[in-house]
């Protein structure tokens, strides 16, 4: 029997769908229905691979991981969550737009005051996740 190391498609996209809020296209990308902008899946396919890569390394018998391999792997966590950063509107600069609404100049969404305003931007978990893992990852390196 063969060892399972990649998801197959309809489980990868139903994890993007879940962490990052974005819907499959067509097969090879996904689009953000906040913003409209497609992505290649492909981005995707390789970190589920890395991290089943490194999720691979915590069993004993593949505890001597190559050093690369985890660069490798820590580099593609970094790239996602710049590209993540460089992908998402924080809303911060805003101007009003008549009466009631309040309009951001970066994107184009609106808000009306009496429907609430502008919500407070929020990072999604799995972004703040990656971020404290990196984190980790830099300091357990440095005290190496």
């Amino acid at each position: 029997m063969t060892e399972k190391t990649q998801p197959t498609d309809a489980e990868l996209f139903a994890l993007i769908k879940e962490h990052f809020g974005l819907d499959q296209r067509r097969d090879d990308t996904v689009i953000n229905r906040s913003t409209g902008r497609f992505h290649d899946a492909q981005r995707y396919r390789d970190f589920a691979a890395a991290v089943l890569a490194i999720a691979k390394w915590g069993q004993p018998a593949q505890a001597q991981a190559d050093s690369v391999q985890e660069d490798a792997a820590l580099q593609l966590i970094a790239d996602l969550v710049r590209h993540i950063d460089r992908e998402t509107c924080t809303h911060e600069e805003t101007h009003r737009g008549g009466a009631i609404w309040e309009i951001c100049n970066s994107c184009g969404s609106m808000w009306a005051d009496d429907k609430g305003g502008k919500p407070e931007f929020k990072w999604p978990d799995c972004v703040e996740k990656a971020r404290a893992f990196l984190d980790a990852a830099r300091k357990q390196g440095a005290s190496q």
